[in-house]
């Protein structure tokens, strides 16, 4: 497994991007997705939620903050955050060093995004 982190991180699937911050495929089966997330400093993954499925996300580099409903989380690596069907969430990388997250959601989970 930890070939496979090294490869998130370092490897041909490691794309930042000075506008976006990029959501790259890792898998799709059946009944779940992953994808990661790649974070430029300051770069923040608008707040959304996901009306029909569950998610979780994996920290693997970096640290930051998230907003999970009112709470908000500090987030590091090794850092494990379970977000329930419907939950509203936002990260966002407040440091000076890249930020990489791995999330796994269910298939057909949806995304509604929230205007602040």
């Amino acid at each position: 497994m930890e070939n496979n982190f090294k490869h998130l991180l370092n490897g041909s699937l490691a794309q930042y991007n000075d506008n976006v911050v990029p959501k790259i495929p890792v898998f799709a089966g059946n009944d779940i997705t992953s994808e990661v997330y790649y974070f430029k400093p300051g770069q923040v993954l608008k707040l959304h939620r996901h009306p029909s499925g569950e998610q979780i996300f994996f920290f693997l580099k970096g640290s930051g903050k998230m907003k999970l409903g009112e709470k908000e989380l500090e987030v590091t690596v090794g850092s494990t955050v379970f977000i329930p069907t419907g939950e509203w969430h936002e990260i966002t990388n407040n440091n000076d060093e890249e930020m990489v997250a791995v999330q796994v959601t269910k298939v057909g989970a949806g995304a509604e995004f929230k205007d602040v």
